[in-house]
């Protein structure tokens, strides 16, 4: 029987998504946002929990991100060297 080696250390490798203009009114899924980021989506499930992620809408058990919360977000973890 072969060997089976554990998973364990393996990053998941992705390529980034072309891009295309997005609208900050457009609505997008956790799959869709977890493909701009090197993060799985279980990440942003971990991110609403702890409240630590960007603004989200829920729709019965549905989760939706407005891209332009996201991108506030995202500026608000922007770090500035100290000069």
């Amino acid at each position: 029987m072969p060997s089976r080696k554990g998973r364990a250390g393996h990053k998941r490798q992705r390529t980034a998504p072309p891009f295309v203009p997005v609208s900050d009114d457009q609505i997008i899924t956790t799959e869709q946002l977890s493909r701009w980021f090197p993060f799985q989506k279980i990440t942003f499930k971990i991110f609403r929990l702890r409240n630590e992620g960007p603004p989200y809408i829920r729709v019965n058990r549905s989760i939706f991100y407005r891209v332009g919360d996201v991108r506030a977000w995202m500026a608000g973890k922007t770090v500035r060297p100290a000069e």
